[in-house]
């Protein structure tokens, strides 16, 4: 191959910039897009709506809102409880900042609640809530309880397919009120997303009949419908990488071989 020659030498180096261009891409665009999906959004506004065994509707309105800080953000959430004469037996209010990408409180004091007998402002938080890590895995995580205004482990205990079950048994603990509490919930969580895809919980309340809560098909189908464009979006971002870093390596070696540099001519 002759190297003097004008037009392999352009079409050489232009090969060679297109395929450092197409590295360039594989190594930010697609782990920029894998973070941000991974990451909650700061303009979260949507509804978990679960129904009871005993003529009762639980409704969680839950929101976010960006913060100073990059990766943190503020999730505002209001729970109510009514039932369907229309009575309210319970309203919840709650704030906390999330770290963004592993979905638990930051280690400051930023929570806060109202409605329950652990009322509290300006208090540091332990567990998880209304979300799990994206990529979760396939250990025990500690699990916020409202009522209890503490953690406690929540554990991996099955899987169906990318969904990952989550168990956790509180036997007759004693509220900050007096009044004694039990609570038996299951968790299905989309692996890839973090987000909890349904919800079963089992809950006595002192002398109050027991209540067993599931997610109603119009929230299981909210949920799954999210998780399902995040992994779609997952999937597009790796198919990009794996695209462009071959197409990259593959327009830089034949750009290498037009300039001889591969078998020794200069």
């Amino acid at each position: 191959m002759d190297w003097g020659d004008t037009a392999v030498k352009r079409s050489a180096v232009t090969l060679l910039v297109f395929g450092i261009a197409f590295l360039l891409f594989a190594f930010t665009v697609p782990p920029y897009m894998t973070g941000t999906l991974r990451t909650l959004p700061t303009d979260l506004d949507f509804t978990l709506t679960s129904t009871g065994s005993r003529g009762v509707t639980r409704t969680e309105h839950i929101r976010s809102e960006p913060t100073p800080k990059i990766d943190e953000i503020r999730i505002n959430a209001d729970q109510t409880l009514d039932t369907d004469d229309g009575r309210q037996l319970a309203s919840i209010s709650e704030s906390v900042t999330l770290i963004g990408h592993s979905r638990f409180p930051v280690f400051e004091p930023t929570a806060t609640i109202s409605g329950t007998p652990v009322d509290s402002e300006n208090q540091t938080r332990e567990g998880l809530r209304y979300f799990f890590p994206a990529n979760t895995l396939r250990q025990s995580y500690l699990y916020y309880d409202e009522l209890l205004g503490e953690a406690e482990y929540v554990d991996y205990t099955d899987r169906g397919g990318d969904t990952y079950i989550f168990h956790q048994s509180l036997d007759d603990r004693r509220l900050a009120d007096g009044r004694s509490y039990s609570v038996d919930r299951t968790l299905w969580v989309d692996r890839y997303s973090g987000l909890v895809l349904d919800r079963h919980e089992t809950v006595t309340l002192g002398d109050a009949p027991t209540q067993e809560f599931s997610f109603t098909d119009a929230t299981r189908a909210l949920m799954e419908d999210w998780a399902a464009e995040t992994t779609r979006g997952l999937l597009v971002a790796k198919v990009l990488a794996f695209s462009a870093k071959f197409l990259g390596l593959v327009l830089i070696g034949i750009g290498l071989w037009r300039t001889g540099f591969l078998h020794g001519k200069t």
